[in-house]
């Protein structure tokens, strides 16, 4: 058996994430694990924002999934629902490391 390279592993995830998530939309891990993928390899950013939205639409408490939407919009270079999302983060986030990783990114785009 031969080994798998490391993007060859990675679209492994993306697909077998893709397959959990036609079957459970609303999944918050697959859905984070997904965007983390996508924001990593900055591909399939469009797909991994939509599979996080739907699964926030479940999970709107879920500081996670906001943190992981704020990322992909950044990569998208989309300010404003980045911000918002950024916002939730800090909001709902009960994880001192996120709330000032949050806090951080808000500071830095507002200071520009």
């Amino acid at each position: 058996m031969s080994k798998l390279s490391c993007v060859e592993e990675r679209q492994r995830a993306r697909d077998l994430l893709g397959r959990a998530l036609a079957a459970t939309p609303d999944d918050a891990q697959a859905a984070w694990t997904y965007g983390a993928i996508a924001v990593h390899d900055s591909h399939d950013i469009d797909d991994a924002l939509a599979q996080i939205e739907a699964a926030r639409r479940s999970h709107p408490d879920n500081a996670d999934l906001a943190a992981m939407a704020a990322m992909l919009y950044f990569k998208k270079s989309e300010s404003e629902p980045m911000m918002r999302a950024l916002q939730e983060t800090l909001r709902l986030s009960r994880l001192p490391e996120q709330r000032r990783w949050a806090a951080r990114q808000i500071a830095e785009r507002t200071a520009r």
